[in-house]
């Protein structure tokens, strides 16, 4: 198979506008003469470009961790607290199971003193 062309890059008809589709024959190996599909876009910024996350410790995980922020500068942080003092969340399950066993206790004595009488 002879193929002139190794590269080609074309605007891309099914992508949004902007967007490239490059085709790449590969010249060696089992795969050889196929063609690897890569699509790009215009409004790529390069790597350098990027600022890099900050790496922090969390408390809770004793590790570094990469903290990756959607806002530009510091954005401020909405606390609980904000929203004045919540109710901490109860354990229902073994609330309801408590007063269950309370009432059933309290019905086998009542049953219990109907019997003597």
């Amino acid at each position: 198979m002879n193929v002139s062309i190794e590269r080609k890059r074309t605007d891309c008809a099914a992508l949004p506008k902007g967007w490239q589709r490059e085709e790449v024959l590969r010249k060696s190996g089992l795969s050889a003469g196929k063609v690897d599909v890569y699509y790009y876009s215009r409004g790529m910024r390069a790597d350098t470009s990027l600022i890099p996350p900050i790496r922090q410790t969390a408390s809770i995980f004793k590790q570094p961790v990469t903290v990756v922020r959607s806002q530009d500068g510091e954005g401020k942080v909405k606390r609980d607290l904000q929203h004045g003092t919540q109710v901490k969340p109860k354990q229902l399950f073994w609330e309801k199971r408590l007063e269950n066993q309370i009432y059933n206790q309290r019905r086998q004595i009542a049953l219990s003193e109907r019997a003597y009488r």
